[in-house]
């Protein structure tokens, strides 16, 4: 038989059984798909691991005394050993020719404070030499000054999640915390995860060729993305920033709190679920707006024509 022939006979088995066609094809697609589904979805789990694991490094030991056994974890989470390392070990490993540089650390859960917002935290005490092990960037600030362990000051690095949510937008440089009670100067900020927040920022396209080939974005691209407000020459940087300054100095004090509170409160939620909050007063900020006589002013001045004075409260 003449493959022509084959071919009009397999043609006209199908049309006769026309349902049992569709579903054997359907059948045959949703498997198709499943598979390349499931392996696409076990790649992108391997590369987001892989990604996330040299974040730390690849070339770094975490030492716990009193062990046989290894095991993975962050550093300073197995302590409950025979005998804990001391300052004095940690600085003893840093003088070995083949150590480039050494972190003791010691971990631990804490409630952290900033005028009345507490979080309860992961802490982790260590030196300034952090950094150059793990694989981690500064977003402003420093980094923990290099000064004797035994006499180093109370000093704190915050990371951003924790940052926005004890400071929300509000700068976090210089201000002071107290970690269980205990009073700390915030000099640094970690930088975010950009693998994690940055496509929500930009288009995807953008985001993946960022991270994926590491290049420097420029200042004028970074605005064209959103990334940044304005780029301005450097001779008219200074009367730019004093004109906001100024157009945020004549603006009502109570709505700034308010917006910033309520970004910072609803940033995580869905629309829906936002909403129900502002509306059944769950936002403290928001609610004093509602009370106070600004918003009467603001309504007075807007019914008047006339710049509103506000008071604050």
């Amino acid at each position: 038989m003449r493959p022509f022939d084959l071919l009009r006979l397999a043609l006209r088995a199908l049309s006769m059984h026309r349902l049992r066609t569709l579903l054997t094809a359907l059948g045959t697609g949703v498997g198709v798909a499943a598979v390349v589904l499931l392996t696409s979805i076990g790649e992108g789990m391997y590369e987001y691991i892989e990604h996330e694991a040299t974040r730390f490094g690849t070339h770094f030991l975490v030492i716990t005394p009193g062990r046989t056994q290894t095991m993975g974890g962050p550093p300073g989470m197995n302590t409950n050993t025979v005998r804990p390392l001391t300052l004095e070990d940690a600085q003893a490993i840093g003088q070995l020719d083949a150590v480039s540089a050494v972190a003791p650390g010691v971990t631990g859960f804490a409630e952290l404070e900033n005028e009345g917002v507490r979080r309860n935290a992961m802490v982790l005490g260590t030196g300034p030499e952090l950094p150059d092990i793990f694989a981690f960037e500064i977003a402003s600030g420093r980094f923990l000054a290099n000064e004797e362990l035994l006499s180093a000051r109370p000093l704190a690095v915050l990371g951003s999640k924790l940052k926005n949510e004890l400071f929300g937008p509000d700068n976090a440089l210089g201000a002071y915390i107290r970690v269980s009670g205990h009073r700390f100067q915030v000099v640094g900020v970690l930088a975010d995860a950009a693998s994690i927040k940055l496509h929500r920022r930009m288009p995807f396209h953008i985001c993946m060729d960022l991270l994926l080939t590491g290049r420097w974005m420029e200042a004028e691209e970074a605005a064209r993305w959103g990334l940044v407000n304005e780029v301005l020459p450097a001779d008219q940087l200074m009367a730019r920033a004093r004109e906001l300054a100024d157009l945020l100095a004549d603006g009502p004090p109570l709505v700034f709190a308010a917006i910033k509170e309520t970004i910072r409160m609803t940033q995580d939620l869905k629309v829906q679920d936002a909403f129900n909050l502002m509306h059944g007063k769950g936002i403290a900020a928001v609610n004093t707006l509602y009370a106070s006589d600004d918003l009467q002013e603001g309504t007075r001045a807007f019914a008047e024509k006339r710049k509103p004075v506000w008071k604050g409260r």
